[in-house]
C-alpha cells in the first residue's frame, strides 16, 4: 500500500528510469493518424518494438498535455479570433474522442481486464454520446457490465436493496471533494505508477478505519489550504458546535 513516503521514493527511481530512457527516441509519427475511423486496431510499429508500452504511454501523455497547453495558450490569447480557438478546440476533443474510441473497442473485445480496471475506478474514459437511447446503453454498459466503481475504496456502489451515500447535500459534497483530494495526494504520479506492476502498489491507500485519522488530517489541511478560518465560515461553523476545528473533525469522522 502506497504512503506519501513510498510514493515519494517511488517518483525519485522513476526519474532515474526515465532519463536513462531518454536515450531511446519515437519516430515522430507511428501508427496511422489519418485513419478515418478507429474501429480497426491494426499491429504494433516495428519502429518501436523495443519501447515498452509504460514509455510510449508516457511519450503519447506529455504529447496530449503540449496539445491541451497550446489549446489553452489560444484560447486565453484575446488577440486569436472566434475561429481559431473554436479550431484549436476542435482539434483537441476530436482527439480525445478517437483516444477514447480506441480504448472503447479494446474494452469490448477484450472486456475481463478492462472489467477489472473499471470495478477498481470511479471513472472510465467514454464517448458521451448526444443522443438519450445511446446514453442509457452506455451507463448500462459500465454499470452493469464493467461494474464500474464496485471495488473502489468508497462506496460509489450501494449493495442491492440499501443505498449508498447523497452527493446531494453540501456537506456530503465537501467530504468527497475532500476525500478524493487527498487520495490523489497519496497517489504517486504516473511516471513512476507505470514501474509498479501491481495495482496495490502504487494506489493511495484506501479510506479504512484504520487510516481515517490519517485522512483526517490530510483533509484538515486541504481545508485549512482553501478556508483559512474556517471556524468563521458560515456553513462550516454548523457542523459542530465545540468550534470548527473541532466539531469539523468529528463531523467528518
Amino acid at each position: 500500500m502506497a504512503t506519501p513516503e513510498k510514493g515519494a521514493r517511488g517518483v525519485a527511481r522513476a526519474k532515474k528510469r526515465s532519463r536513462k530512457r531518454r536515450a531511446k527516441t519515437l519516430p515522430r509519427i507511428y501508427g496511422d493518424p489519418f485513419q478515418k475511423f478507429f474501429e480497426e486496431i491494426g499491429l504494433p510499429d516495428s519502429r518501436v518494438k523495443n519501447e515498452s508500452a509504460q514509455n510510449i504511454a508516457l511519450f503519447a501523455l506529455g504529447y496530449f498535455q503540449e496539445l491541451a497547453a497550446r489549446v489553452k495558450q489560444c484560447c486565453s490569447d484575446k488577440k486569436a479570433s472566434d475561429v481559431e480557438k473554436v479550431i484549436a478546440s476542435a482539434v483537441l476533443v476530436h482527439t480525445a474522442i478517437d483516444a477514447t474510441t480506441l480504448v472503447n473497442n479494446l474494452a469490448r473485445e477484450f472486456d475481463m481486464p478492462f472489467r477489472q480496471v473499471a470495478e477498481e475506478s470511479n471513472r472510465f474514459p467514454c464517448v458521451f454520446p448526444a443522443h438519450r437511447d445511446s446514453l442509457r446503453a452506455l451507463q448500462d454498459l459500465m454499470w452493469n457490465h464493467f461494474n464500474l466503481g464496485k471495488r473502489f475504496p468508497l462506496k460509489l456502489r450501494s449493495a442491492p436493496g440499501r443505498k449508498t451515500f447523497s452527493q446531494r447535500t453540501w456537506v456530503n459534497r465537501l467530504l468527497i471533494r475532500y476525500i478524493f483530494k487527498a487520495y490523489d495526494k497519496f497517489t504517486i504520479p504516473l511516471v513512476a505508477r507505470l514501474d509498479f506492476p501491481n495495482i496495490s502498489e502504487y494506489e493511495g491507500p484506501p479510506l479504512t478505519q484504520e487510516n481515517v485519522k490519517h485522512y483526517l488530517n490530510e483533509i484538515w489541511q486541504l481545508l485549512l489550504r482553501d478556508i483559512p478560518e474556517p471556524e468563521k465560515h458560515p456553513r462550516l461553523r454548523q457542523l459542530g458546535g465545540q468550534g470548527c476545528s473541532g466539531g469539523t473533525m468529528v463531523a467528518l469522522r
